[in-house]
């Protein structure tokens, strides 16, 4: 889905921060997860088509926080969700519990061991929101 601003202009992420979201998101998998995963319920698998590259701070939130629309582009507010956590989030800052991909395909998801059958934690959320860097506005 498409975000644009007030002046028409769009507030998707650019190529190369998609990219390099893509490439941490590899590269700070957690134990069980393989390949690509959603950073919200831990739905993991190969391929890049169940997910997507959402803000952490929403675009409806953007003035709320202070951010403008050059900071809401930056790869420290990318982040990725499988496409059904993603579409639950909608204006508010976190996806609905249950609705994640890890929830509705269970055969398609690759997470394997314990960590496919237990439900997030909230310690386990505050690590995930501690692993993300902190938010920098550019200088």
């Amino acid at each position: 889905m498409s975000r644009i601003n007030a002046a028409g202009d769009s507030l998707e992420f650019p190529d190369d921060v998609k990219e390099q979201a893509y490439a941490r998101n590899l590269a700070t998998a957690p134990v069980g997860c393989v390949g690509y995963w959603c950073e919200w319920c831990f739905f993991s698998n190969m391929s890049r088509n169940f997910f997507q590259v959402d803000h952490i701070v929403s675009v409806a939130r953007q003035k709320q926080h202070g951010l403008s629309d050059a900071d809401l582009l930056l790869l420290h507010n990318a982040c990725i969700l499988c496409e059904t956590c993603n579409a639950s989030k909608n204006r508010y800052e976190y996806p609905r519990h249950g609705v994640g991909l890890a929830f509705r395909l269970p055969n398609s998801n690759m997470t394997w061991g314990v960590r496919r059958q237990q439900p997030l934690t909230w310690e386990e959320m505050e690590l995930m929101a501690r692993r993300k860097p902190p938010f920098t506005r550019p200088t």
